[in-house]
């Protein structure tokens, strides 16, 4: 049961760490790739994470 809930647990922290590459993918972001690499670069520091959250969530997403 321990194994099950430390993976679930890691789980979810990948998701919430990784939840700017998410919505910026999810909104098909003129920048995708950028935010990507960015949140493996800068995501783990609470600022930088805020920051990329923020940008994903505000900028223009792609004509469709």
């Amino acid at each position: 049961m321990e194994i099950i809930l430390i993976i679930l647990s890691l789980f979810l922290v990948l998701l919430l760490f990784f939840l700017p590459t998410i919505v910026a993918s999810y909104r098909e972001h003129k920048r995708t790739g950028g935010v990507i690499l960015l949140n493996i670069l800068v995501g783990w520091t609470g600022l930088g994470w805020i920051l990329l959250l923020t940008y994903s969530l505000l900028s223009e997403a792609k004509e469709k």
